[in-house]
């Protein structure tokens, strides 16, 4: 929300300390008590924050399965996404912040070269 407030879209965040801003994403995403967000609540809570936040033409969507083409048009046209792990070996059952992409070529492929730029606070 926060890259989204400053690229034209202040109203997101305005008012808002970390905290409560943290808060009502949490609430809007159903978060339990013990920190976990049910997978297919992440999609519906962020773009229902968004919009309660004024800005009516957010939207969201969940990709199930997700593609590497997906991501990478996601992140070229759209901009920031978040990205949900099951049972990944790294992060487990995780979401983070995808914000950029890269691949590498060895003999015309790039096929088991691809990687995506994450963010996440709590690795």
């Amino acid at each position: 929300m926060k890259y989204w407030a400053d690229h034209g879209f202040p109203e997101l965040i305005r008012g808002l300390s970390d905290e409560q801003l943290l808060y009502q994403l949490r609430t809007a995403m159903g978060t339990r008590s013990d920190g976990s967000t049910p997978v297919n609540n992440i999609s519906p809570g962020m773009r229902n924050f968004a919009r309660n936040r004024g800005v009516s033409s957010a939207d969201a969507w969940y990709l199930n399965p997700p593609t590497w083409n997906a991501y990478k048009s996601g992140i070229t046209n759209n901009g920031p996404n978040v990205i949900s792990f099951v049972g990944q070996t790294y992060y487990r059952d995780h979401s983070v912040t995808g914000v950029g992409w890269v691949e590498f070529y060895y003999n015309g492929s790039c096929e088991g070269h691809q990687y995506m730029e994450v963010h996440d606070l709590t690795k």
